[in-house]
């Protein structure tokens, strides 16, 4: 995926452009909506390795729902 946005993005300003600064950009507004780190680390995918990781197997729907709903919020308006 990082190939192909590289081979899209012509624009010299643009060329350090990467999609992980897309994940990046999300963790911060959802930050910033004073959601939880744990709604953070389940919408970005990321798993504790430990034991609770283990035996927590909640998929957070709801939180994430409103994650997105929050990153919406923010990207919407610029989007048009």
């Amino acid at each position: 995926m990082s190939q192909a946005v590289r081979r899209l993005l012509k624009d010299k300003e643009l060329a350090a452009f990467t999609p992980h600064d897309l994940r990046r950009t999300a963790a911060i507004i959802v930050q910033a909506a004073r959601l939880s780190v744990d709604c953070v680390k389940a919408l970005l995918n990321h798993n504790d390795k430990g034991v609770t990781g283990v035996y927590a197997r909640w998929h957070m729907f709801e939180e994430k729902r409103e994650a997105v709903t929050a990153i919406e919020g923010q990207v919407a308006p610029i989007t048009g």
